[in-house]
């Protein structure tokens, strides 16, 4: 059977409310064009709300392992875990990417045999060149088939970098833009290969708050004063007077807000009190090009762990004994009916960062969100009906507590059989002093 190529998008911090939806309000007509052809999930969820434990649920098919539970240590990810990169190169796949130094620092880029692309995401995205330096890729001939390009993508990743002309307008302006500059690019890049023998996947690694701060640069005289002011004081004194300005317009922001959807989008996902939320769960997950039936929308919930289980069926890959958390999807692309499967929830906890969420677990399903506190598990419960309540406004637990009692009982059943014994690569010193690094630059510690 001749294997298909392989392209496949993960575009950091992608709502999939950008993608399809009644509250669409973004233009991407090549994204649309890709929908019509083949399959969209409109209920994709992400296992986690951070990039590294995306990735390690996407590329291993397995639930987050004890993420959230002590705080995550940092170790090369898929040093021990069979992952579907080694998979594909052991059946014959040339595996390329194209990723961020952070990826690389956590061990990713070695799965890819050399063949990896490493950009600085902190001073490049598709705005100013790296969009040719993919492009370049495809029209160099140098892609050996059949391939697996990975391509990751940080555009969206706050504060979302844009050109000087676009500094000005506040986030939600210049998320929208990027997503409609990514769609641009995906068209100059659906031309250099070809459908018929290409399977195209897009999705995300987590989702993120739609931040209402208008936080866009207004004038270059504001921004020559704050210069002035940042010359006269010192470092240390400026930073903490930033800080102390920061958290005075959050708790004003907070006390007037009107609904906990307004609380919600003041903070970014990383703040005391994210929780859970679909706004950082629930990603797009698009499919189609060779072999893909143009099926269109499908309104079943499906997890993230299902992406590479459904791939590996419909590239035939063989004889795969690794035991994954996810299923093939294959039957709801051909209309058939699939029994639902409860996406198991866990938010991510970074060791070094002192305003990092609480740690929380949580269950979906189709109808129902219920999550709480990792400890004291009788504090900070929320259950949401999302047939009634798709924003996750009205927290149901005092009123439905036998719907708490059976997704408690769903939530412990799976995580008594998660397996969390496998051995971690651990970094050296300078390492993990790398990582840390790489998160200060993008403000979490």
């Amino acid at each position: 059977m001749l294997k298909p190529n392989i392209l496949f998008i993960l575009i950091d911090s992608m709502r999939s409310d950008r993608c399809y939806g009644k509250n669409k309000t973004t233009n991407t007509p090549n994204i649309d064009s890709l929908i019509q052809k083949g399959v969209f999930f409109k209920q994709a969820i992400s296992s986690s709300d951070y990039t590294i434990t995306g990735h390690g649920s996407i590329f291993t098919g397995l639930f987050p392992i004890n993420a959230g539970i002590s705080g995550m240590s940092y170790h090369k990810i898929f040093s021990k875990v069979p992952n579907y990169i080694t998979l594909l190169q052991n059946n014959g796949y040339q595996t390329y990417a194209t990723m961020d130094q952070w990826s690389t620092k956590m061990g990713f880029s070695a799965l890819f045999e050399n063949n990896v692309q490493e950009y600085d995401r902190t001073k490049t995205n598709l705005f100013d060149g790296l969009d040719k330096e993919i492009l370049d890729r495809f029209e160099s001939g140098l892609l050996k088939e059949p391939w697996f390009y990975f391509i990751h993508l940080e555009d969206l990743h706050i504060p979302i970098r844009v050109p000087d002309k676009f500094k000005h307008k506040k986030y939600s302006e210049r998320y929208d833009l990027v997503v409609e500059n990514i769609d641009v690019w995906l068209g100059k890049l659906i031309k250099k290969i070809n459908l018929k023998n290409t399977i195209i996947i897009l999705t995300a690694d987590h989702g993120d708050y739609i931040l209402s701060i208008d936080d866009g640069e207004k004038n270059s005289l504001s921004k020559k004063i704050k210069s002035k002011i940042r010359e006269k004081i010192p470092g240390s004194t400026y930073d903490f007077l930033a800080t102390k300005k920061r958290e005075t317009t959050r708790k004003i922001q907070l006390a007037s807000a009107k609904s906990s959807l307004e609380k919600r989008s003041i903070d970014t996902r990383t703040a005391p009190e994210r929780f859970l939320f679909d706004d950082v769960l629930h990603v797009p997950f698009l499919i189609s090009g060779f072999n893909i039936p143009n099926t269109g929308i499908i309104h079943d919930m499906i997890r993230n762990i299902d992406i590479f289980p459904t791939l590996e069926e419909l590239i035939n890959l063989p004889n795969y004994r690794h035991q994954t958390n996810g299923r093939s999807l294959v039957p709801l692309l051909n209309k058939q009916k699939l029994e639902e499967e409860p996406a198991y929830l866990e938010n991510t906890i970074f060791a070094t960062d002192t305003k990092s969420p609480i740690p929380c677990i949580g269950i979906r399903t189709g109808n129902y969100k219920y999550f709480r506190a990792l400890t004291n598990s009788d504090k900070k419960i929320h259950l949401y009906n999302l047939k009634n309540d798709p924003l996750e406004e009205n927290n149901l637990v005092n009123t439905c507590q036998d719907v708490v009692k059976n997704m408690e009982s769903l939530l412990s059943k799976i995580r008594e059989e998660l397996q969390s014994n496998f051995e971690e690569q651990s970094m050296t010193v300078e390492e993990t002093k790398d990582v840390e690094n790489e998160l200060k630059k993008l403000g979490y510690i």
